[in-house]
């Protein structure tokens, strides 16, 4: 990934620490390089699918477990990241 984008391996761990920002301009690559539409990342921000920017915690994105899920997520074809992101909204609802 850190090659199709044209960065270091150690900035591309920047990036999905959210320790360094990314640029526009590299999160459009970002979905060129996933062939994903740029939507992609936005999902859910502002129609309604229950995610409240203001009362996201931050620190709770930074869990290991939470790093381990996004990094094994990853792995997955855009299709099986869909379904666990589905999956993860069903179980949220269910609370």
């Amino acid at each position: 990934m850190a090659r199709a984008l044209g960065v270091s391996f150690q900035q591309l761990q920047k990036y999905e620490k959210g320790a360094n920002r990314i640029s526009a301009s590299r999160l459009w690559g970002t979905a060129a390089a996933l062939a994903v539409d740029i939507d992609y990342f936005f999902e859910g921000l502002d129609d309604g699918g229950g995610i409240d920017i203001a009362e996201c915690n931050p620190g709770a994105l930074q869990t290991k477990v939470s790093q381990s899920v996004g990094a094994h997520a990853r792995a997955l074809p855009v299709k099986g990241q869909r379904l666990i992101l589905e999956l993860i909204k069903i179980l949220i609802d269910r609370e």
